[in-house]
């Protein structure tokens, strides 16, 4: 049940950040285009939750990510190489030539450990909802 629960609060999060995306994603007056992504390669199992496609260059790759209440999503070595993969599949599948930012979507934010570094925004739970 704990699981159910966790992956409906999951799934509320994006909703909710697929319709409020200029707002928090700070380019109000910007037109963004929002989709899911899925790799077309066979095996590359690249998957992004949100992509929003600013007409001002930019990209964000969107991942959003479940963890208790007040506690800050730990990026390890691992799962950020697998962000950078992702990034680098759907520039390739793509063909995109604007900048590609990823972005992490948590209900308390990410923790600022050595893996943080390559994170180019943040959405907390507060920024959705205050």
């Amino acid at each position: 049940m704990l699981l159910i629960g966790r992956l409906e609060e999951r799934r509320e999060l994006q909703r909710y950040s697929e319709s409020h995306e200029p707002e928090f994603i700070g380019v109000w007056g910007v037109s963004v285009n929002t989709c899911s992504w899925r790799g077309k390669a066979s095996g590359s199992g690249a998957q992004i939750d949100l992509v929003l496609d600013r007409r001002d260059g930019v990209v964000n790759l969107c991942e959003a990510k479940w963890v208790g209440s007040g506690e800050q999503y730990r990026i390890e070595k691992d799962y950020l190489q697998d962000l950078l993969r992702k990034r680098e599949v759907f520039a390739q599948e793509t063909g995109t030539s604007k900048a590609l930012h990823i972005t992490m979507i948590t209900p308390g934010g990410v923790a600022h450990n050595s893996c943080w570094h390559s994170i180019a925004a943040e959405i907390t739970a507060e920024d959705l909802f205050s």
